[in-house]
C-alpha cells in the first residue's frame, strides 16, 4: 500500500452555467461565470485492487464510498482499501454512474442502462428497472432515497439531450426532452435541491 500524499490543487474557472429543475427538466437558462478557489487534496492511492476506467464516485460517510469503475468497488476506511462489489446480473464491471443519498441508500446506473439501488451502503446491488427505447444514462443523482434525476441522450428522438426522474428511486423513470442550443447529450448533473440542479455537457457547464 503506498503512503498518503497531501498536495494543492488550484484552479480559476470561469465557465458558463446552466441550470435544469428536475421539477421541469425541459427549462434551462444560463448563470453567471464563478470562480473556483484553491483546496487541499489528500491522495490516497492502494493498488489492490487494481481500478481502471473509473466513471463516477459517491460516498455514503465520511469512510465509505462506491468506485463506479473497473471492478466497481467498495471502502469503508476512506479509501485506503478497496474491496470489488457485484454488480448484477452481469457481476463486474458494472455500475456507469452512482449517487448515495443517505447512509445506506444508493442508486445506480449500470454500462447497459439499467437501474439498481442498494439498501446497505452500496455493500449490494438490485436491478429495479431495466431501459425502455433507447435512453441512454450518462449521470444521476439524487435529492432524496426516493428522489433521482438523471441525463443523457435518448437516441429514439434522434439523439436528443434528455433528462429522466423517478419518485420511487429507479423502479421507474419519466422522460424529458431537454431544449438546448447545440449538443446531443447532457454529460453530469448535481442538485442542491429537488428543484435547483446544474448540469454540464461537452465540457460546458
Amino acid at each position: 500500500m503506498r503512503s498518503i500524499a497531501r498536495f494543492t490543487v488550484a484552479a480559476i474557472l470561469t465557465v458558463p452555467w446552466v441550470v435544469v429543475s428536475p421539477r421541469a427538466p425541459s427549462t434551462a437558462h444560463a448563470l453567471p461565470p464563478v470562480s473556483v478557489q484553491s483546496v487541499t487534496v489528500h491522495e490516497v492511492d492502494t493498488e489492490q485492487p487494481r481500478i481502471v476506467s473509473t466513471r463516477d464516485l459517491a460516498c455514503t460517510t465520511a469512510t465509505t464510498c462506491v468506485i463506479a469503475a473497473d471492478p466497481t468497488a467498495r471502502t469503508t476506511d476512506g479509501g485506503v482499501t478497496w474491496q470489488p462489489v457485484a454488480v448484477p446480473p452481469n457481476g463486474l464491471p458494472g455500475l456507469l454512474t452512482v449517487d448515495c443519498p443517505t447512509a445506506l441508500d444508493c442508486l445506480g446506473v449500470d454500462l447497459g442502462d439499467e437501474s439498481l439501488n442498494s439498501s446497505d451502503g452500496g455493500a449490494t446491488w438490485h436491478v429495479v428497472n431495466t431501459p425502455v427505447g433507447a435512453q441512454r444514462f450518462s449521470d444521476v443523482t439524487c435529492t432524496s432515497s426516493t428522489h433521482c434525476i438523471g441525463v443523457g441522450v435518448d437516441n429514439a428522438a434522434g439523439d436528443h439531450a434528455a433528462a429522466w426522474t423517478t419518485d420511487n428511486f429507479g423502479a421507474s423513470w419519466t422522460p424529458h426532452m431537454v431544449s438546448l442550443s447545440a449538443g446531443p447529450s447532457l454529460d453530469r448533473i448535481a442538485c442542491a435541491s429537488p428543484s435547483y440542479c446544474l448540469t454540464a455537457r461537452n465540457g460546458d457547464v
